[in-house]
C-alpha cells in the first residue's frame, strides 16, 4: 500500500450542493488536491480545530473525543484515507495505546477533525489520489500571489510599527490589497454576510472586538469568518 501525505488546504462552500462544504486536502509536491464534500457541522468542527486561537467555551464533539482519548492514554498516530467508492471517501484512524496500534473505521470528515486536533498526519492511498484528485487551474499562481501579498502586508505593518504615534490602521476594502479575483469575491461575500454590505471600513481593533465577542457568544462560524476577513488583508 503506497501512501501519500496530504495537508488540509482550505474549506469552502460547495457550488453544487446546497448547505454542503468542500474540504480540499493538498499534496504539496504536485499541488494536486483531493476534494471531499462534507456537512456544515463537520466543516465547522474542522475550522475550529485548525484555529488554535479560537477556544470554545464548551468542548465540541471532537474536542470531547480528544479529551477522553487522552484520559485513557489513546493517541491518534495518523489518518489514512483508504477507500473511494461511488463518490464517498472512507478513512481509518490509526490509534496507539501502550505501544499497541489499532485501526478504527471513521468518516473522513471526523478523521480530519481529529487529525487537526492531534496534529496527526493525514495520508491517502496513491490510487485514490490518482483517481479522485484534481488540479485547479491557476492554483500555483494564486498561492504565489498570496505569499507575495502576505509578505507585502508584513513589510507594511513592520514599517508602521516603527513610526511613533501612528493611528490605528483601518481595514479598507481595497481591490488592490487582495491577491486574486478569487480573494476579492470571497472578501465581498464575507463582508455582505458579516456586515450587510460589500464595502466596509473598520479599525483593526473593532474587528478584533467583534471576533472576541463572537467567541464569547459561542458564534464560532461568525468568529471563523471574522478571522478570515482579517487574514485576507494580512491582519493577523
Amino acid at each position: 500500500m503506497s501512501l501519500i501525505e496530504l495537508k488540509v488546504d482550505r474549506i469552502q462552500y460547495s457550488e453544487t450542493q446546497t448547505g454542503a462544504y468542500v474540504l480540499f486536502l493538498n499534496e504539496p509536491i504536485t499541488d494536486k488536491k483531493l476534494p471531499i464534500v462534507i456537512g456544515g457541522a463537520e466543516a465547522h468542527s474542522i475550522t475550529i480545530g485548525m484555529e488554535k486561537d479560537i477556544v470554545p467555551q464548551r468542548p465540541l464533539t471532537h474536542d470531547l473525543m480528544k479529551t477522553i482519548m487522552g484520559i485513557y492514554g489513546v493517541h491518534l498516530k495518523k489518518v489514512i484515507i483508504n477507500k473511494f467508492d461511488q463518490g464517498i471517501f472512507y478513512a481509518m484512524l490509526i490509534i496507539e495505546k501502550d505501544g499497541i496500534e489499532k485501526a478504527v473505521d471513521s468518516r473522513t470528515s471526523d478523521a480530519v477533525a481529529l487529525a487537526v486536533r492531534f496534529e496527526a498526519p493525514i495520508f491517502c492511498e496513491s490510487g485514490i489520489l490518482e483517481e479522485a484528485g484534481i488540479f485547479i487551474p491557476g492554483e500555483s499562481i494564486r498561492k504565489q500571489q498570496e505569499e507575495k501579498s502576505k509578505q507585502l502586508q508584513q513589510d507594511i505593518e513592520q514599517l508602521l510599527n516603527e513610526i511613533d504615534d501612528i493611528k490605528e490602521p483601518v481595514i479598507n476594502f481595497d481591490e488592490n490589497a487582495l491577491s486574486s479575483e478569487e480573494d476579492l469575491n470571497e472578501m465581498e461575500k464575507l463582508a455582505v454576510d458579516l456586515f450587510g454590505k460589500s464595502t466596509v471600513i473598520y479599525s483593526k481593533k473593532e474587528i478584533e472586538n467583534m471576533l472576541q465577542n463572537a467567541i464569547e457568544d459561542e458564534q464560532y462560524e461568525r468568529a471563523a469568518m471574522l478571522k478570515r476577513y482579517l487574514e485576507l488583508f494580512g491582519k493577523k
